[in-house]
């Protein structure tokens, strides 16, 4: 549907039996000329990819918090990731991004495909994004919202700053 996409895979790609089946995989399909592989980047590197992407796509199998997410969504952009591990704490489906299930390939290629084809939602989701990751994600921001967790468990009263906060740490 998109033949001017170009994919940039950024990572170590230390699993060489993985890598060289990727390699497979876009000869087989003629993809060679859509796809780079650019190894391990730097955050100089990160934040210049950052810049010159339309979104963020992670379709990992395994992951925690992954740093990429807090990343792309602070630098404005849409991310489309599998809803594994902390994924769907980090992504607002259908607000800063999407999250799919993993192995869902036809619910994700849509996804993609969407942000590919409407310019205004990706650009209403990369702002919701950042709005999104600066509140959450900034070290303050967490560094606060840790101190008053522990305030918390402690049965002291913590600084709250707001109900949804007073919320939260009832859910704790």
């Amino acid at each position: 549907r998109h033949p001017e996409v170009q994919l940039r895979f950024a990572g170590d790609g230390s699993n060489a039996a993985y890598l060289r089946h990727l390699h497979d995989i876009i000869e087989a399909l003629a993809l060679s000329d859509n796809v780079t592989f650019l190894g391990q980047l730097g955050e100089e590197a990160i934040l210049d990819e950052f810049r010159h992407c339309r979104m963020v796509v992670l379709a990992s199998g395994q992951e925690t918090a992954p740093m990429v997410i807090a990343q792309a969504m602070a630098a404005g952009k849409a991310v489309v990731s599998t809803a594994v591990g902390g994924v769907g704490d980090m992504v607002v489906d259908g607000q800063t991004g999407f999250t799919v299930p993993v192995g869902d390939v036809d619910t994700f290629a849509t996804r993609v495909s969407s942000l590919l084809s409407d310019d205004q939602m990706v650009t209403e989701i990369g702002q919701h994004a950042r709005a999104f990751a600066l509140e959450q994600f900034r070290a303050e921001s967490v560094a606060a919202r840790t101190r008053d967790v522990y305030y918390f468990v402690a049965g002291k009263h913590p600084r709250v700053t707001a109900l949804s906060d007073i919320e939260r740490l009832e859910r704790v």
